[in-house]
């Protein structure tokens, strides 16, 4: 299903037949990975749990069975020696995914029947490209990634090129493992989807299944034969003057994409902030009641752009304050702008867009909206499927909660009869 394909970027991936949206590419696992939130997420399977096994000598990894630390240990023998060599400092992600790199042998990797790369060594580094500055930024990283690999340092790197090189390795090809909610949960090292190129309008999206670290990819627009695969490296709610640094400080190149080269989405984020005082504080907004709230946001929204970037965070954040303090009302006067600011942002699939109509479902679900939720859960379904898949948790939850609130639509009367018998028994 993939082809290696070389063009001005270098290295990449293109299909070698026609996809729709919502079609599956692979499935890759990691050459190596580290998470993020050890407390919280298994270190071998990537599976959340409540009651995760700390290993009884680092105390910093932990595991979800028995099973998940023996087939762990083969790496973290060395990983633990080294986190306690440098205790009481704590290792950055960085230098424990360079570390979980050189541990692990490059015949411990079963990669899939469609993988065009078998080793580590293969990836790019882009060090020809890197600048004296970039080379010098990253060589700060030596002192304390001598000490954490202790006498594995002089066996791994002959000069310091070839520690930087490897260094440089990570930094470029590095893979963000998320949850199906898009929340950060490890970094891991991947062979074959490491080649994929950047684009702001990307034609696919990583998508992680629960309980693995193993990664595909989802096709968000239709592909032809021969069309090669695109994804966003960055955030794609980012003002192109840092869009820029942050593509080349990391991965040494400047994007052409459509959108970097019309400024089309960047003149949206840009659109006129006239008064940034004129936005309140949370602590302002949670102290109002529902009616002066939507008069107080109405007059600041007349006042200011929406779609603003400054504008459009202020009210992801709001959103997330109502919705933690519970004031469903509130929430979704906010959430449903955030909706249709990524509508304007993202006129195709968006995993973003995708989980925005499910959490609007819910929260008209929660105020007994029961024509718009059927109406938003719809809509996010037919999102999921393309962005996260039909078989993901995600989906599947969102098809229950639409068949929930269909059947409580059809049958309205008991749903009311049954929600004032609740409100009489609270």
């Amino acid at each position: 299903m993939l082809d290696l394909v070389e063009s001005s970027k270098g290295r990449g991936l293109c299909c070698s037949q026609n996809l729709n949206p919502g079609s599956r590419i692979g499935s890759y696992q990691p050459y190596c990975f580290i998470i993020t939130r050890p407390e919280s997420y298994c270190s071998t399977c990537s599976s959340w749990r409540n009651n995760l096994r700390r290993c009884t000598s680092c105390q910093f990894v932990c595991y979800c069975s028995v099973e998940c630390q023996t087939r762990d240990w083969p790496t973290h023998k060395h990983e633990c020696k080294a986190i306690l060599r440098v205790r009481p400092r704590v290792p950055t992600e960085t230098m424990r995914l360079i570390a979980r790199c050189l541990w692990r042998p490059d015949s411990e990797l079963k990669e899939s029947p469609q993988a065009l790369l078998s080793s580590f060594s293969e990836l790019s580094s882009n060090y020809d490209r890197a600048t004296p500055e970039i080379k010098n930024q990253v060589s700060e990283i030596i002192p304390a990634l001598r000490l954490y690999l202790g006498k594995q340092f002089n066996r791994s790197f002959h000069c310091i090129r070839d520690c930087l090189e490897t260094i440089l390795r990570v930094i470029v090809n590095g893979i963000e493992i998320v949850d199906e909610e898009l929340r950060t949960i490890g970094y891991g090292m991947y062979l074959t989807p490491s080649l994929i190129n950047h684009s702001c309008v990307p034609n696919v999206c990583f998508t992680f299944r629960k309980n693995s670290p193993d990664v595909s990819f989802q096709v968000i627009s239709n592909l032809n034969e021969g069309d090669e695969l695109l994804v966003t490296y960055i955030d794609r709610l980012t003002l192109q003057e840092k869009k820029t640094e942050l593509l080349w400080n990391q991965y040494m190149f400047h994007c052409s994409c459509p959108d970097c080269t019309s400024s089309r989405l960047d003149q949206i984020l840009r659109s006129s902030l006239a008064n940034q005082g004129m936005i309140p504080s949370y602590g302002d907004i949670s102290s109002l009641d529902y009616e002066s709230f939507k008069r107080k946001a109405s007059k600041v929204l007349g006042e200011v752009s929406s779609d603003n970037l400054e504008v459009h965070n202020w009210l992801v954040g709001a959103g997330d304050a109502l919705m933690t303090s519970k004031e469903w009302q509130k929430c979704l006067f906010v959430e449903k702008i955030v909706l249709c600011n990524l509508e304007k942002y993202f006129p195709s699939y968006d995993p973003q867009k995708s989980l925005q109509y499910a959490r609007v479902g819910k929260l008209h679900s929660y105020l007994c909206n029961l024509e718009e939720s059927v109406a938003a859960f719809t809509t996010a379904l037919k999102n999921i499927s393309v962005t996260h898949g039909a078989d993901s948790e995600l989906y599947h939850e969102t098809k229950r909660q639409l068949f929930i609130d269909q059947t409580d639509l059809s049958n309205y009367d008991a749903f009311v009869l049954r929600k004032r018998q609740m409100s009489i028994g609270n």
